[in-house]
């Protein structure tokens, strides 16, 4: 549970090795990738809510 959201950050987003040079470019562009992961876990929390409501709908 913890460690999911560093591992997803190396793993998907390559936090260990970002393209910029500064500590308010590092900080501007991780913050622009915790709102990636963020955005991608709410649309799929969106979708999901979707396709209960057409089931209970349909049934």
């Amino acid at each position: 549970g913890v460690e999911t959201v560093p591992a997803a950050l190396r793993s998907r987003h390559h936090i260990d090795k970002m393209p910029v040079r500064g500590l308010l470019k590092c900080r501007l562009l991780f913050g622009i990738k915790i709102a990636a992961m963020n955005v991608r876990k709410l649309v799929k929390y969106m979708t999901g809510l979707d396709s209960c409501t057409l089931n209970t709908v349909n049934a």
